[in-house]
């Protein structure tokens, strides 16, 4: 299963928001969401707003009920 999550406008230069969109490709879900809660940079609040969206809309999808996000990893991110 998949889920998608966009952002738009974000007031951003997508150099700065591509750094930190780096450091969680491919990780965990706990794991991302703890890289970005803790990272100094502005852009890790917009990202990891991004990722608690898609999360979100998995788990309140059809077909999502018994997903645990711990099961979960990030697939693709990109600015």
């Amino acid at each position: 299963m998949e889920a998608r999550a966009r952002s738009k406008y974000i007031r951003q230069s997508p150099r700065k928001v591509r750094q930190i969109a780096d450091l969680v490709r491919g990780k965990s879900i706990p794991e991302a969401l703890n890289i970005l809660h803790f990272s100094r940079k502005k852009a890790s609040k917009f990202i990891e707003k991004t990722v608690r969206s898609a999360v979100s809309n998995l788990i309140n999808s059809e077909g999502g009920s018994g997903v645990s996000p711990e099961d979960l990893f990030i697939k693709e991110i990109y600015v």
